[in-house]
């Protein structure tokens, strides 16, 4: 039990590290002016949004809308505008 407890709380640490980095790293590219407002299509190519998409799609945030209906189209602004707000404030 107390192993389990030890190798949890190591477990924390490391993903509490690499998400420090992930977010430094972020802030030193907006430094170096590469952070600019990314189009729909920009999004579409971008490896980490597909990803958030994917898991939004897999937790039933669209529901039951058929990728491309008007419904799961407002679903995926409304993820959108929220990828966006996550991506400014990092």
């Amino acid at each position: 039990m107390e192993r389990e407890k030890k190798y949890r709380d190591l477990g924390v640490k490391m993903i509490m590290g690499f998400e420090i980095m992930y977010r430094e790293d972020n802030k030193r590219s907006r430094r170096n002016g590469r952070a600019v407002e990314l189009t729909h299509e920009d999004l579409a190519k971008d490896k980490d949004y597909l990803v958030y998409l994917d898991n939004l799609e897999r937790a039933g945030w669209f529901g039951k809308e058929i990728k491309g209906s008007a419904g799961y189209q407002v679903q995926e602004k409304k993820a959108e505008d929220a990828w966006r707000d996550l991506q400014a404030e990092q």
